[in-house]
């Protein structure tokens, strides 16, 4: 354990600039009128502070075995926690997040960055390390986590307040606790992963996503629980000294979340990428394939574009599809047991496989991926080969069960031996 005093002599430089680290990556990244909302979210601080003046709302952590930190508390995030507590059979585990924007019940709530979450912890002492802290940066130094300079001012002082308000509640957890996040480079987990390495506890991610080196890398816990071996695969060449479990994805429930019956398609999943000219035609060339075989195509739009703001060629590509629509809604239980999904860089493809299906990526050989995808993309001519060939192969299931080994209740299993192992681990 590193003692408080040690912790106090930490060079403020250090702290700072690991502060300013942690929020690169989070959802304050894509919320409108942020120069707006600093100037209040600022306003705020200070008046919290009188309000609050040296007494911050502690914080209780439930005693647990695992502590699972739940940057992202809705829609699928929602869906991974209620996966997570039905595999953690032969632990005590408890919910970590911000209890304000949450859709699913959690255990103990701690505020994300936004100014409304974050008021009880906002003390003048705190305030006034937060604005020390930002001081201690070199001059010119720029902030990162928002295109608006004083909203990424007011992310690193709400962050500071964070991360001193989390220091106190892991000095309280026991030593044996496994901390688990669901992304550990997000900007609410992240601080508690730099508290408990800190203090030598034992901390782990789900690599829940399609990792890539932008938002992956470095892995910040000490342990890395991915879908696949694929991903594994990734994770030793890049993050060498990072300890991997295989666990699959145990928020899949397989086959019974999709449909069984329903003409199959090409559901070709929009991202918002930008198309090189070789893609789009090889895109068209699917389609029409598909059509000429009487068989139908839709087109899936990313759910924030329309038809009105896709490029030109994504609207040459969207004029050979039969359907072309919004996405509403998860995709896996939108499918049909006979569809193909194709994809150029969207993870779509990684949740077709996962439930049986066949999926394809269509890029450039010059395009960089993530780790599942260019796995997919590799093994795409002999998926296509295969399909119209008109023989009974599906997709390889090797291909299949390296990007996705296990989905839900044996995923489940996975997670719950390999938590057990990491906190076995002294």
């Amino acid at each position: 354990m590193t003692s408080r005093s040690a912790r106090n002599s930490q060079p403020a430089i250090d702290r700072a600039w690991e502060i300013r680290a942690s929020c690169a990556i989070g959802d304050h990244n894509t919320i409108s009128r942020q120069t707006l909302r600093a100037v209040h979210a600022l306003l705020m601080l200070a008046v919290n502070a009188a309000r609050n003046r040296s007494v911050a709302s502690p914080l209780s952590l439930p005693g647990a075995d695992v502590i699972l930190l739940v940057s992202n508390p809705v829609a699928h995030g929602a869906v991974l926690v209620e996966s997570v507590k039905r595999a953690v059979t032969s632990m005590s585990l408890s919910t970590v997040g911000d209890s304000r924007l949450a859709s699913t019940p959690l255990d103990a709530h701690f505020p994300s960055v936004s100014a409304a979450s974050i008021a009880p912890l906002v003390t003048w002492s705190r305030l006034r390390e937060a604005i020390s802290l930002r001081r201690s940066l070199p001059a010119r130094t720029a902030l990162v986590g928002s295109s608006s300079r004083f909203y990424r001012e007011y992310l690193f002082l709400a962050q500071a307040i964070r991360y001193r308000a989390i220091d106190a509640a892991v000095d309280g957890i026991a030593p044996e606790t496994v901390l688990l996040a669901d992304f550990d480079r997000s900007t609410f987990a992240r601080p508690w992963i730099w508290a408990a390495k800190t203090r030598g506890l034992r901390t782990a991610t789900l690599f829940h996503g399609s990792p890539n080196k932008t938002f992956y890398l470095p892995v910040l816990a000490g342990f890395a629980l991915t879908w696949g071996s694929v991903q594994s695969a990734w994770l030793k060449q890049h993050a060498p000294d990072v300890t991997t479990f295989v666990i699959g994805r145990p928020d899949i429930d397989s086959v019974s979340r999709r449909r069984t019956s329903g003409p199959g398609r090409l559901v070709l999943c929009h991202s918002r990428e930008d198309l090189s000219t070789a893609e789009a035609l090889a895109l068209v060339s699917m389609a029409r394939q598909f059509s000429d075989r009487g068989l139908p195509t839709l087109m899936r739009l990313h759910p924030s574009s329309s038809l009105r703001n896709l490029s030109t060629e994504w609207r040459g590509v969207a004029d050979v599809f039969d359907v072309v629509e919004p996405a509403s809604g998860p995709l896996v239980p939108s499918l049909n047991s006979g569809d193909l999904v194709a994809c150029v860089a969207s993870s779509a493809a990684v949740d077709a496989i996962a439930v049986h299906l066949d999926a394809i990526v269509i890029a450039d050989a010059s395009r960089v991926l993530p780790s599942d995808l260019e796995a997919l993309r590799l093994a795409t001519p002999a998926i296509i080969h295969n399909l119209f060939a008109l023989t009974s192969a599906s997709a390889p299931e090797a291909i299949a069960k390296r990007i996705v080994a296990a989905t839900g209740l044996q995923a489940r299993i996975n997670l719950d031996n390999a938590l057990a192992q990491i906190r076995g681990m002294g």
